[in-house]
Order: structure tokens, then sequence, then C-alpha cells
């Protein structure tokens, strides 16, 4: 399997020492031979020299502080290495996203007595945003102990590093402490932005693992506790491992001890604990280690041990379909999401083996079948509803010209194949595909610019409210409001209210939809900013009217004189 991008981040760390000096502390790579660390601890640098050690290594590097001309709020230096070995060492992968509530790890060097040379992790919390002359992200629920200065602070919700750890609280308890945001250091120095984003477009470990179809990271589980979760959840939780609980004892009467008793009595233990999210990726974990080494794919006879893992998993399946929830962070439920699609490949997997003469029992499925309460399996219908809908849309919505362009590569190449095999009748196929293509047009082409994007605005309204009616009908289709997230995020919500409208409290207000300032469309956090007005005398009391509106709806109104006065001239024949 794969590493996670707490696995990979202590591969970026190296303990600094400043030489004559009792002074540690942490750094970690951001580009090819550059550390980030805080100014304090190499501040008592003779001639502005430290000793780096790189994670796992016992040999020192020298690194001279290159900057540390900050404001003294900031606390920051930059170190380089004059050295090959620096540019053998991964870097992390910087964003400066932070939210309260995020959960947060860092990883450090603390002092020998104080913790372990080698290496010290801890989980911490964002309190938020303090802002003085800076901003500060303030951290709770963790020990930040002596060394970990320096420190990379690794955003586990969007898997980058946003801060540097700066200092604590208190050593002595799990009070937390501060760290600068990490966007300071590009502000000051962007050329840095641009070495740290040549190293992740060579080197894509890292940037791999931010896909959101990739193994979780160990705080998306935390999605699925009551903390983040809600109490109705977890309540329908409880109602469904108690039918379950009841299913699997009067089925047991027909198969015993082909159903896991111990998985059921866990997760009501970590149901009534508020902690269902570290009990499921532990079973998630066990299933696949027990499906590679238990269950042979070539032999009869396995009936217990694939109904014991069928059951797992179904019911692993419904809590995921429980307890995740769409208007959660996005990032966290996509890689959930695939967490549960993983099971599902295993459970389709499952039956496949079931079909094979004893590895299933008779009837125990014809038991199922005489009463469908007793089957466990998810709504596979559900999934080819929501495939049904989809395509709908698309056949509706989409341009088939547009398919057409598309696709001509792939034609193309088919077409190529024919004449090597077969000259004349690829002449011949040839000839007639490009008489088809050449008499084929696109009306938007013939549209002026603003008709092609009230076209589009007018057919993105129509595709989002269908899916709305749709999504009120299919509340459990859980995919179809994904997608309306999705389409809403790129393209952004319509704006509700006067025509008359202005960003914020900018003195300019639009009102023609020809000017391409016009705010037809704004995304989730744009909205507070949209100010809307009925009537022009109305928006006036408060702000400008925008000269580019002015100027395209005069130009409109001009043209429109000009064409009343061709057709109602003299030379129109009229009715």
């Amino acid at each position: 399997m794969e590493k996670r991008i707490d696995e990979i981040l202590p591969e970026c760390t190296a303990r600094i020492e400043v030489p004559n000096t009792s002074i540690y502390g942490t750094g970690f790579f951001i580009a090819p031979n550059v550390l980030v660390t805080c100014n304090h601890v190499v501040r008592q640098a003779i001639d502005k020299k430290v000793w780096i050690y790189p994670f796992k290594s016992e040999i020192h590097i020298v690194a001279e502080v290159k900057y540390d001309s900050f404001e003294d709020e900031v606390d920051l230096a930059v170190l380089w290495i004059n050295s090959k070995l620096g540019r053998q060492h991964n870097c992390v992968y910087l964003g400066h996203e932070i939210e309260p509530r995020d959960d947060c790890f860092a990883f450090g060097y603390t002092e020998p007595l104080a913790g372990y040379l080698r290496g010290d992790p801890v989980t911490l919390e964002c309190e938020g945003l303090a802002i003085d002359n800076y901003q500060v992200i303030k951290l709770k629920r963790g020990q930040i102990l002596s060394g970990l200065s320096g420190s990379p602070l690794l955003n586990q919700r969007t898997g980058k590093v946003c801060g540097v750890i700066k200092e604590t609280r208190n050593t002595s308890t799990d009070l937390g402490g501060e760290a600068i945001p990490i966007d300071i250091i590009f502000s000051e120095l962007p050329a840095l932005k641009e070495i740290h984003d040549e190293f992740h477009q060579v080197n894509t470990t890292w940037s791999e693992l931010l896909a959101f179809d990739s193994e979780p990271f160990a705080s998306d589980w935390t999605y699925l506790n009551l903390e983040k979760s809600t109490f109705s959840s977890y309540f329908k939780v409880l109602i469904f491992l108690v039918c379950t609980s009841i299913k699997w004892i009067f089925m047991g009467f027909f198969a015993p001890h082909a159903f896991s008793v111990e998985v059921i009595k866990k997760l009501f233990k970590h149901t009534f604990k508020g902690e269902l999210g570290k009990e499921i990726n532990r079973q998630r974990k066990d299933l696949t280690t027990r499906l590679n080494f238990e269950v042979n794919f070539q032999e009869t006879g396995q009936a217990r041990s694939i109904n014991q893992l069928l059951s797992q998993s179904n019911v692993l399946f419904s809590l995921f379909e429980i307890l995740v929830d769409d208007e959660q962070n996005l990032a966290s439920i996509s890689r959930l999401s695939w967490a549960s699609e993983l099971i599902c490949e295993q459970r389709d997997l499952l039956n496949d083996l079931r079909k094979i003469d004893g590895n299933y029992y008779p009837k125990l499925e014809s038991l199922k079948r005489f009463f469908p309460f007793f089957e466990n399996d998810f709504d596979r219908d559900m999934y080819l509803r929501s495939d049904r809908i989809l395509g709908k849309l698309v056949a509706q919505h989409t341009d088939t010209n547009f398919l057409l362009f598309h696709s001509v590569n792939n034609v193309l190449v088919y077409l190529i194949k024919v004449l090597e095999k077969s000259p004349r009748l690829g002449l011949f196929f040839l000839d007639i595909f490009f008489s088809y293509f050449k008499s084929t047009r696109l009306e938007s082409a013939y549209m002026s610019k603003q008709a092609q994007d009230d076209f589009y605005v007018e057919k993105t309204n129509a595709i989002l409210q269908e899916l709305e009616n749709t999504i009120a009908k299919n509340p459990k289709l859980k995919i179809l409001r994904k997608t309306k997230i999705l389409l809403e995020s790129v393209i952004g919500e319509p704006i509700r209210g006067g025509k008359y409208r202005a960003w914020g409290e900018k003195t300019v207000f639009h009102f023609s939809r020809r000017c391409k300032l016009y705010p037809e469309r704004a995304r989730p956090h744009e909205m507070k900013r949209i100010r809307c007005y009925e009537s022009f005398e109305e928006a006036r009391k408060k702000h400008n009217a925008c000269k580019i509106c002015v100027t395209a709806e005069r130009k409109a109104a001009e043209q429109e004189a000009i064409a009343d006065e061709y057709f109602l001239g003299e030379d129109y024949p009229g009715e």
C-alpha cells in the first residue's frame, strides 16, 4: 500500500543544531536545497552557519542562513544548502488554507532530554487565526515540546503544509501553541514559489496523494465520529445495528457461525463512544487482510468465510451511507467515498465467489429470496437510477455537434487503419466522413458573443433546475447532490434580486448583461458581497453607473433603431 502524506512528511524534515551552543530546532525542505525554520532557532549561529541532520541521518550537513530579514513578529528564516545532498530529499507541498477545527499534524526534533532525538510527531487542532500585525495560527489539543520550533504544520484536511510551528503555550501540557502561516514566505520571496512548484511538477509523489480518489487521511475518519457527524446519524446507526443483529441471529439458525458477531459488538461499543470512524477504518483494513489471506479464489467449500466477509462488507458500506454527509468537507468526503467504493469492489468479488458450488448456503439464499427483509445488500438500483438520470441530462443538454468534434480524432484513427488494410474501402468511407463533416456546422459559431453567453447561462440554469427537482424526488441519490455541488462550485449559483448589481461596497454598479463584469452568477462565498437593486435610481444613491454598461446599452439601442428603420422603412413589404 502506498504511503500516506503524514508518513511522507517526516522525510522532508531535518534536525537543526547551532554549533557551539545547546540550541536545537527543526527545519523542513520546501524546495531542493532550501529549508524553512524559525529565526529564533538560528539567531545565534556564528557566520550564519548551522548543522542540519536530515531525517534518519547521523551525518550533518552545513547550511547557511540565507534570509532572515522578515519582520520580528514573523520569526522565520530560510536556509540554503550548497551541496548535492540537499537535492536528494523530498519537499513538502505548501498550501495556505486553514480553518477552525481543522486537524493538524506536525513532526519535529525535540531536545534529547525532552523527547525523541530521531523525531517526534504531534497532533493538534486549529482554533483559528489570531490577527495582530500578522496572522498567527492558534493551535490546541497537542503538546509542543522544546525543539519543535520550525516544524512543518500539516493540515490533514487539505493534505498540505500550511504553517511553521513557532512556540508552545506550555511544554508540560497539551495546551497547544502557535504557528506562522506559510504564505508569508511566498509573499516576501515569490521566487521560492516557482522553485517549489517546479519540484512538484517533476516529483508528483505528494501531489498524486492529494487526489480525492486516494487512501483517506487519518483525519478524514474523524468525520464519521459524533463530534463531526450528527446525533440523528448515530441514532440511525444504532437502529441499523439492532436490525442487523436480529437478522443475523435469525439467519444463524440456517447457517451457524456464518455471521461475525464480533463485528457487531465492536460497532455497538464505538457507536456509544461516538468514535465510529476509527473502528470502521480498522474493520475495513481487517476485511482486506482476511480477503487476501483467508480466501482461496480457486477452491470450493468456503461458504462460511465468504458469508462472514460479505456480511461485514455490507454493514461497513451501509455505515458509510448513513454517516457520510455531503455538507461536510468535500475533499475528505470524496476520499471516504473512494474507500466505500473499494468495499463495493470487494463485495462484487465475494458475490462472484459465491456462484461457485460449495461457497454458499442454499437454505440461506432461499430464505433471502423468500423474505427480502433479510437481504443486507445495498440498493444497486440506486446507482442504476443515478446513471439513468445523469445520462438523460447529458442527452438533453449536450450539443451533439460538440460531441462529434471531440470524437473526430478517434474516427480518423479508425479510418487510417481501414485505409491500411483496404485502401479502396477506406477512401470510400473517408469521402463520406468528410462530406458529412463539411455539412455539419455549429450554430453557436454564427451567434454573437453576448448571445452565446446568454445561451450557456440559460442552459446551465436549466440543468441545475432539473437537477434540483430530481434531487427533491430522489433524496437518497447522493451522487446527484454531488453533481449539483460540483456545477455550482465551478460556475456559481444564479444571483437572485434586482438587475442593478454591485460587488460589495465598490463605487460602480452594473446593469447590462452585455458587460463582462455584470454579476450573473456567484459562488457561495461571494453571495454576501453582491448588492442588488430594483431600479436605476436606487442603485445611483450608493454607486456610480458602470461606463461599459452604459456604452453597451447605448450601442444596442442604436443597433435596434437602425434595424427598426431598415425593416419598417419604405421598402419593408409588410403583411
